[in-house]
């Protein structure tokens, strides 16, 4: 006999049978498909997704964070670093104390695996207003709560095993996994307390995410996450280090923001690829800007430099823009090849070697911008605003 789908007791049974038969089960399939793919066990794959949301962490705390005992946690470390998820390092604050820290380059391929199925997402939430898609998240982000709770209270009821089956409930309590299922937010901050100046790096790069600088009376930086990528932030004096998850399979618009206090100066650097990113460093007072990889589809808004600012990106750029006030000296220097390369009024479809630009007497300024290019570029605009 055939359900009534206007019956709302038929519908209920409908979506009860398509969130626990249907989609739990497809996506715990898929994340062994994903653990097999990287030659993990589901166990070793879910710790791997814990180190890779929240950051640096002890052996102990992965252990009580995934439910497993301490002495069978040892064995998944070894296999992580063995894969070339993690490695072990010298806890900074006590370095009597080992830390796993996740690898920033094998933690980005993920995001190629998860891409068609996030593009396959991002079609599917077109076909829903804005209302109807905050009623799917406010749904689901009830259902993943309770299954956080439901999870820890089986973990207080009995300890798993090293090769205890872990089920697609006790997943979504994983950092990463469970920003597959919610666009929560959630905030964190700093306070200011008498540091002078900042220093921000981004241990795994900035994907999706913006970063901006604002008035923050009495904080540091103030971080919000949305979706999916959850960053983990360690604050240490006026250093903050940050560790994006992983990128939303809906994209980079649910993603994370980062504002920095304007009110003091800041170096930024960034360990890993930049992006699907927004800088916008109108209101901030930047030192020095350096990014370590890549840089793909990244816009950046300036404003007053104080004195000679340099902003560098050692590997390659593609797909970028850059605006600043009219008033405002730079100069760009790029060591590779260039690939439709506009600068102000100069346009250039191609260029081999080495190029010097630089608006009217910015060499002599003693305020500038000095962007610095050590790869190539492909579709590199410095313009004013």
């Amino acid at each position: 006999m055939s359900r009534d789908p206007h019956d709302r007791t038929d519908m209920l049974a409908m979506l009860g049978q398509s969130l626990t038969r249907d989609l739990m089960t497809a996506a715990s399939l898929f994340q062994g498909a994903v653990a097999d793919h990287y030659g993990l066990n589901i166990t070793d794959f879910i710790c791997a997704g814990v180190i890779i949301s929240r950051g640096p962490m002890t052996a102990g705390q992965l252990a009580e964070a995934v439910g497993i005992t301490t002495g069978a946690i040892t064995g998944v470390v070894d296999r992580l670093d063995k894969a070339g998820f993690v490695t072990r390092a010298p806890d900074p604050a006590d370095r009597r104390r080992v830390v796993i820290e996740p690898v920033p380059a094998k933690a980005a391929t993920l995001t190629e695996v998860y891409r068609s199925v996030g593009n396959t997402m991002s079609q599917l939430s077109e076909r829903f207003d804005a209302q109807e898609l905050a009623a799917i998240t406010g749904f689901l982000d009830a259902l993943v709560t309770t299954m956080n709770q439901e999870a820890q209270r089986l973990r207080g009821s009995q300890q798993l095993g090293a090769d205890a089956n872990v089920d697609v409930n006790a997943s979504l309590d994983m950092g990463a996994s469970a920003a597959w299922w919610t666009a929560s937010t959630q905030t964190t901050s700093s306070p200011l307390g008498r540091e002078t100046e900042g220093q921000v790096d981004f241990l795994s790069g900035i994907n999706g995410a913006t970063v901006v600088g604002a008035p923050l009376p009495g904080l540091l930086y103030r971080a919000d996450a949305t979706g999916g990528s959850r960053p983990n932030v360690r604050v240490r004096g006026g250093h903050v280090s940050v560790q994006l998850g992983w990128q939303s399979w809906l994209g980079a618009q649910s993603g994370s923001s980062l504002t920095l206090n304007s009110e003091i100066p800041w170096q930024i650097s960034s360990r890993g690829n930049i992006s699907q990113a927004a800088l916008d460093f109108r209101q901030l007072h930047v030192k020095s800007f350096l990014a370590s990889g890549s840089i793909d589809r990244a816009k950046v808004l300036l404003g007053q430099p104080h004195g000679v600012v340099r902003l560098e990106s050692r590997g390659n750029v593609s797909r970028m823009a850059i605006l600043h006030p009219p008033d405002v000296a730079v100069t760009l220097q790029v060591q590779g090849n260039a690939y439709k390369l506009r600068f102000g009024r100069q346009s250039y479809d191609a260029f081999t070697g080495h190029i010097k630009l630089q608006t009217p007497g910015a060499a002599d300024m003693a305020n500038r911008f000095e962007v610095v290019v050590r790869g190539s570029v492909s579709e590199l605009g410095i313009e004013p605003m």
